[in-house]
């Protein structure tokens, strides 16, 4: 089944939006009613649509907190449709491991600062989809951030519960890279799938079924893709036996060895030596 769509029928889409009309909103001065029909408005495409109202029926399910406000925040603007697009998109691929969204946290001298999402494990998380940098906005939400969620550097480690995440660049398309590469698109789908199957790779939708990397560029490695596109899952296919097994699998040996010696050359390292 496609990331992007409700499984099933027009029906179990229904069984996606039944939060939307039969829940009173949660109390509260920052919630409002859903309005169903600003959700099919805003919407770039039935696939973003149903992303978003089965990634939304998810949570509800899970009860997750905060999840009400998303979607409904989300029905504001298309600037708030974007934003929320991304959080709901992020919220999917960490699975379980998103215990609440829009967390407050005060201090008595920062004040108020919301966060996107809080993890399970208590990683505070703030998600960006900007078509526009603001550099003193950065810098002003970043300072803020070290100084709560280290006590003001009472305690340092702390910072590293703080997560920054940002879309950009975007995700692509399958025909996009082939474009950029001069392959063939039935190729690139091909190895696409293969990488997302490793969970190198995750579909994103955006107005359509978009490809990204499923973690930062520094934790993947060389030795990761060759894996994976050895037979599909990074398995080694079963044969059968054969006398000259023993000296193949020694060469075997030597040539796994040299490729282990990718495991610590990361896509970040050979992104950067093409500066």
């Amino acid at each position: 089944m496609s990331q992007g769509e409700c499984p099933g029928s027009a029906a179990s889409r229904a069984w996606c939006i039944q939060f939307c009309s039969r829940q009173a909103p949660p109390s509260g001065p920052r919630v409002e009613r859903i309005d169903l029909a600003r959700v099919m408005e805003l919407s770039r495409s039935a696939a973003e649509r149903n992303f978003i109202l089965n990634s939304f029926g998810r949570l509800m399910e899970a009860r997750v907190p905060g999840t009400y406000e998303v979607l409904s925040t989300m029905t504001r603007n298309a600037n708030n449709w974007r934003g929320g697009s991304w959080m709901l998109e992020y919220a999917r691929y960490m699975g379980g491991q998103v215990a609440a969204f829009e967390v407050p946290v005060s201090d008595p001298v920062l004040g108020e600062r919301r966060y996107d999402i809080v993890l399970t494990d208590g990683t505070r998380v703030e998600l960006k989809d900007w078509e526009n940098w603001f550099p003193d906005s950065l810098r002003s939400q970043y300072r803020r951030d070290v100084l709560l969620s280290t006590n003001n550097f009472a305690n340092p480690d702390a910072i590293s519960r703080v997560r920054w995440v940002f879309r950009t660049p975007g995700p692509v398309t399958a025909a996009e890279i082939a474009e950029a590469l001069g392959v063939p698109s039935q190729l690139v789908s091909q190895i696409l799938r293969t990488l997302v199957q490793a969970r190198l790779l995750v579909e994103v939708i955006d107005q359509e079924t978009c490809i990204t990397l499923a973690r930062p560029l520094d934790r993947i490695t060389a030795h990761d893709i060759l894996m994976a596109l050895r037979a599909g899952q990074g398995l080694e296919l079963a044969t059968r036996e054969d006398p000259a097994l023993p000296r193949v699998r020694g060469e075997f040996d030597r040539i796994q060895a040299a490729e282990r010696q990718a495991a610590a050359v990361t896509l970040q390292s050979l992104a950067e030596g093409e500066k």
